[in-house]
């Protein structure tokens, strides 16, 4: 799931922020300025193949807006729901996802925790707001 530190109608942050209720289910995402700079790596090494270009960890829907309230807007209100509610609400499932990102590590490339480089970009995303 891409993340934007910059405001667009597809940045899971502003889709996020839009809905009432979100999953607290841990999920694989990148951060689309560091997918950027990975890719850059990748080419400068040469590298080809099949990586997931993912921040290390997971991170949850909940969590991420829980940070958003904290740093980006306090009075954000949200609710949590849980994966049979949202599947009893959507025409189609959720896909979640957890991806390793060992193989970019050992390639070499060291992308930021999705904790921290989350922070980052709704740092830089409440500037650009």
């Amino acid at each position: 799931m891409p993340i934007d530190d910059r405001p667009h109608p597809r940045n899971l942050i502003d889709k996020l922020k839009g809905y009432p209720k979100v999953i607290d289910v841990p999920n694989s995402m990148t951060i689309v300025p560091d997918m950027i700079s990975g890719l850059g790596q990748m080419i400068d090494k040469r590298l080809d193949g099949v990586y997931n270009m993912v921040n290390p960890g997971t991170i949850t829907a909940a969590e991420i807006m829980e940070r958003y309230k904290c740093l980006v807007n306090e009075e954000h209100v949200f609710g949590i729901m849980s994966l049979d509610e949202l599947n009893n609400t959507v025409t189609q499932e959720r896909s979640n996802c957890v991806l390793s990102s060992d193989k970019l590590e050992r390639a070499g490339i060291i992308l930021p925790d999705i904790h921290l480089a989350v922070d980052e970009c709704l740092r830089s995303y409440g500037r650009v707001k």
